[in-house]
């Protein structure tokens, strides 16, 4: 018996070991670099790279990546800045955050322990994941920057961390989050299609130009003229 928990401990530990650092490159289209912590020099990414703690990946034009983490896959579109801030697996417990500055990403996550907690940070929000699949956007509207989630599968919470509003997003919905809420969606579209509009944001004004009101006619009347009725008057009543 003792040498049966041995094993089960060793067998443990293996899995710890070998899904610790599971951030693997599992495949790399078109322009795709990476930055290694505590370096300068972006590089070009090949099938296998291992991805830790302080790593960034963009892609370029045409260009795409899949990400292999312990409990699914992330899969980044063209035109895409992703960098991993914090990935520790104990046992089967994940604790991971991502961080998406632009472009878009899909990500789908199989199973996860009770105690996991996958997040993603964007410029204005914060996405917690849970056992979902999902499309992740961040991109410029209207001079704005937003964040749009749409989930296929499963569930989402969107966070403004400025205003503390949230939403839970629901399988078929979508949210650029606020206090407007989730919007049922569309049939969700590739993470290779381009940008969609922002959800909840109303349209800009239309501009009308400033109506011209007409000014009443004014008729100059000569003094000469009114002088000379006025005395023609006071003539005919002698």
């Amino acid at each position: 018996m003792k040498k049966f928990f041995l094993l089960v401990f060793f067998i443990e530990m293996a899995y710890t070991v070998a899904y610790a650092d599971s951030l693997i490159v599992e495949e790399a289209q078109g322009p795709v670099e990476i930055l290694k912590k505590d370096t300068s020099d972006w590089v070009a990414v090949q099938k296998g790279f291992k991805l830790e703690a302080g790593d960034k990946v963009k892609t370029g034009d045409s260009g795409t990546a899949s990400v292999l983490i312990s409990q699914g896959k992330v899969t980044l579109g063209e035109k895409t800045e992703f960098g991993v801030v914090n990935y520790t697996l104990r046992r089967k417990d994940l604790e991971a955050t991502f961080e998406l500055l632009l472009g878009k990403l899909r990500i789908k996550i199989d199973k996860l322990s009770k105690r996991s907690r996958i997040q993603i940070l964007t410029p204005t929000s914060l996405v917690s994941v849970f056992e979902s699949s999902l499309d992740l956007w961040v991109y410029e509207y209207l001079g704005a920057i937003f964040t749009r989630v749409e989930v296929s599968k499963g569930l989402a919470n969107l966070l403004d961390p400025e205003t503390g509003d949230q939403v839970d997003v629901l399988a078929g919905q979508y949210s650029t989050g606020g206090k407007g809420g989730v919007t049922k969606s569309k049939p969700v579209v590739s993470v290779v299609d381009t940008y969609p509009p922002p959800a909840n944001i109303a349209k800009p004004p239309l501009v009308r130009p400033p109506v011209q009101v007409p000014q009443p006619l004014r008729v100059e009347i000569p003094k000469e003229s009114v002088t000379s009725k006025t005395n023609q008057s006071k003539g005919s009543g002698g």
